[in-house]
């Protein structure tokens, strides 16, 4: 198969995503509720951390900036290490330890799964966590992360294709 084709196909599938996006994101800016977006509140300091050190790790991928995601990442570990996810610290450090974006980024999906255990397993006090998925990440895989928002903002393919995914769950 052809590079061309790939990056073909996965323009179009990408591109009916934002359409459906772009419709949706019509349809929520007429419903005044959706406008805005209450981030999520936990009971716990220490999911707070974790949660907010995420955000920071997903937005330095969206950004594209190696140098972020590699500070964002420690950052993360440190937090995961205070709620007892040696797992989630060890892929912390494996995404630090790179220089390569594309690394980085397939790291996001195991990660994102072991970031969901924590949240799920805690009490969201008040606002929505949103499970996003793209369905061309990781080589046509899928990837899912987690925002504070319902728009998407593709930490996969940062502003190459920022807008391609969909919200799969929201977690309250």
């Amino acid at each position: 198969m052809s590079l061309a084709f790939i990056v073909f196909i996965t323009l179009v599938a990408c591109s009916s995503d934002t359409k459906t996006n772009q419709s949706a994101s019509v349809a929520q800016a007429n419903n005044s509720k959706s406008i805005q977006s209450i981030p999520p509140v936990f009971s716990d300091s220490k999911v707070k951390q974790v949660y907010n050190s995420y955000i920071q790790l997903k937005n330095a991928l969206f950004n594209a900036n190696v140098v972020q995601v590699k500070s964002a990442a420690l950052t993360l570990k440190t937090a995961l290490t205070a709620v007892a996810s040696s797992k989630g610290a060890d892929l912390s450090i494996k995404m630090a330890s790179v220089s390569s974006l594309e690394v980085q980024r397939g790291l996001l999906t195991p990660l994102s799964a072991e970031v969901e255990k924590i949240i799920k397993g805690s009490k969201l006090s008040s606002g929505i966590v949103y499970k996003q998925f793209c369905p061309m990440a990781n080589n046509g895989d899928g990837g899912y992360w987690l925002a504070s928002e319902s728009t998407i903002k593709n930490p996969y393919y940062g502003d190459q294709m920022s807008s391609c995914g969909s919200v799969k769950e929201e977690i309250n």
